[in-house]
């Protein structure tokens, strides 16, 4: 899956460095979204493979945007993984 497009969301600036410093050695295409509204928005332009979720987001929580995915056709069986500091 080294090829894999993964879409990672997360409202905390220094938790998105960490994951690209970790996915950009893997992974070619990652796209970084800082809520769930940008989320929504990167998802249809990129397509992803997979998408890392951040539970605690302000405005849209992680589980309010993964409902928001999977309500689209396109994408209910789109993998998301969520994850947390916490």
């Amino acid at each position: 899956m080294s090829n894999a497009r993964i879409l990672v969301v997360d409202d905390e600036p220094f938790n998105l460095e960490i994951l690209e410093e970790l996915l950009s050695e893997n992974y070619q295409e990652i796209v970084f979204a800082k809520d769930g509204f940008e989320c929504l928005e990167k998802i249809g332009e990129f397509n992803p493979d997979l998408v890392l979720l951040d539970v605690s987001m302000p405005l849209m929580d992680g589980y309010q945007c993964c409902k928001k995915i999977k309500e689209n056709p396109l994408y209910e069986n789109l993998p998301v993984i969520f994850i947390s500091a916490r």
